[in-house]
């Protein structure tokens, strides 16, 4: 199940868009390539968290959603035993 942005509060990265900002081997002159692929290391490790985070607040919402539903479901068996 994916939830939608607006339900996780961030927009999500394409795997185009990740993969476009990653450089490509031979796209770098050698001194640099070290530092390119350092860069590319580290918005890949800060995207995985954002991702490790969503998805665990996800399932947050989702309990939340199941206790609500019980919730729901007794208030309408109360409302059922008065008649209405």
């Amino acid at each position: 199940m994916t939830a939608p942005a607006s339900v996780l509060g961030t927009t999500p990265a394409s795997p185009v868009s990740v993969a476009a900002s990653v450089p490509m081997p031979g796209a770098v002159p050698n001194g640099g390539a070290h530092e390119h692929i350092q860069t590319a290391l580290q918005k890949l490790t800060q995207r995985n968290q954002q991702i490790e985070a969503d998805l665990s607040r996800l399932e947050g919402l989702q309990a939340e959603k199941e206790i609500i539903r019980k919730q729901i479901d007794a208030v309408n068996a109360a409302l059922q035993a008065f008649g209405g």
